[in-house]
This record gives C-alpha cells, sequence and structure tokens, in this order.
C-alpha cells in the first residue's frame, strides 16, 4: 500500500469514529447522567491520523451543536479522502504508464 493510501485510510477511519460517536451521543441525547463521546485526533509520526474516542469530562443536557457539526466536519472528511484515495490511485497509474 502507498503511504497517499495509507495516509487517506486513517484519514477515513478517523472520519468513521467522528460519525460513530455524534450518532452515539445524538442517539443517547436525552439519557439522563449521559457524557457525551469525543473523538480526540492525533497525528501519526510516518503520516495520517489516529483518534481516541474518549467520553466528555462532564455531563452536556440535551443535542449538543457540536454533535451536528461534527457529522458535518465527518462528512467532508471521508469525502476529502476518498479524492486523496483516488488521486493516488491515478499517479500510481500514471507512473506504471511511463515504465510501461
Amino acid at each position: 500500500m502507498s503511504a497517499i493510501s495509507a495516509i487517506a485510510l486513517s484519514g477515513i477511519q478517523l472520519a468513521r469514529r467522528q460519525l460513530d460517536a455524534g450518532a452515539h451521543n445524538i442517539a443517547n441525547a436525552s439519557t439522563e447522567g449521559f457524557r457525551r463521546q469525543v473523538v480526540l485526533p492525533q497525528a501519526q509520526a510516518g503520516g495520517g491520523v489516529a483518534g481516541a474516542v474518549v467520553r466528555a469530562p462532564a455531563e452536556t443536557p440535551g443535542l449538543a451543536v457540536e454533535d451536528l457539526v461534527g457529522l458535518t466536519r465527518a462528512r467532508h472528511g471521508f469525502e476529502a479522502n476518498i479524492k486523496s484515495l483516488a488521486a493516488g490511485h491515478a499517479m500510481l497509474g500514471t507512473l506504471l504508464d511511463t515504465f510501461a
């Protein structure tokens, strides 16, 4: 797997974690004593990103705006990383055409 693909796939995995956490928070917003899940992204040394899912330190009453915005951010993360994957495959194809 190329470095571009690995980096894009790590971004897709982070977006999936953000989407899962946002959906979990929205589904449980009205549960008494519920603490939101938060995804903490962290850059990886070799490129790419990872994300740890942790519980928020305090209760948040009702639906938080951050969850709705987070879903949109996750969608854009998916789209951007899919485009990166496509660009990486196109560059690899061009490279193979050059050497063939």
